[in-house]
């Protein structure tokens, strides 16, 4: 079973490569250190809860950092139906 630390250490690596491939350099640091903290947190979470990691791997940290970013910059309000250009449709009347 890892600790707090081994998950930390391990989820790090994966983190920066994941926001790397996903924006470039485009995050600032406080975006991907919250994301990095998001994830630690659930993964421990999970660990404890469900099943003990013998070892973090990417596609672990990817699957909570993918929910991470879909509740991050998800849109909270819904969208307008909209045409194949961007514009908003018109009610035909």
């Amino acid at each position: 079973m890892l600790s707090l630390q081994e998950i930390k250490q391990q989820t790090l690596p994966h983190i920066s490569d994941l926001v790397v491939d996903k924006w470039g350099h485009q995050l600032g640091e406080e975006t991907v250190l919250e994301a990095y903290d998001w994830v630690v947190e659930v993964i421990y979470d999970y660990h404890r809860v469900y099943e003990p990691y013998q070892s973090i791997k990417r596609g672990d940290v990817e699957h909570f950092f993918e929910i991470w970013c879909d509740q991050f910059f998800a849109d909270p309000a819904p969208a307008e139906p909209h045409d194949e250009w961007g514009a908003p449709l018109k009610e035909a009347n």
